[in-house]
């Protein structure tokens, strides 16, 4: 079984400046019953422009460890587009909430690498995304007069 991919585009609210969010979670759940292949790991991608799931089939066969090693051999400003910005992992049939570090983008996609048990399909239950969008202030400090 290969893996599985899904991608998802930011529709936004129809105006021009509102072209991308950031995301800083994103919470993946499998099923927990009456399924026969549920998802056990994954990868996220990020990008500001369509995700060509060509040039990431060759992270279709990683494992963990060679997540973490490939993290180690790219520059961190390379990180998106063709490559992964986040590894997962679900434990027991629950959910993973992944940590992408306020990343901006418009278009995600979720790989799904392996199930629980060898089956020609990956099931999964549930893909959420938090963050935000639009402009944000932060307080400035008082001014001495």
């Amino acid at each position: 079984m290969g893996a599985v991919n899904i991608q998802f585009g930011y529709r936004g609210h129809g105006n021009a400046m509102d072209s991308s969010c950031v995301f800083t979670k994103i919470i993946v759940k499998s099923p927990q019953q009456g399924f026969t292949a549920p998802c056990k790991e994954g990868l996220v991608f990020i990008s500001r422009k369509p995700i060509d799931i060509q040039k990431t089939r060759r992270f279709d066969g990683f494992t963990r460890a060679d997540f973490d090693e490939y993290m180690k051999t790219i520059n961190p400003t390379d990180v998106g587009d063709e490559n992964p910005v986040a590894w997962f992992t679900i434990h027991q049939h629950k959910q993973a909430v992944v940590s992408v570090n306020e990343r901006s983008g418009k278009y995600v996609l979720i790989k799904l690498l392996r199930s629980e048990h060898e089956e020609d399909n990956i099931d999964i239950q549930y893909i959420g995304f938090i963050g935000y969008t639009g402009p944000r202030s932060f307080a400035s400090r008082p001014q001495l007069l």
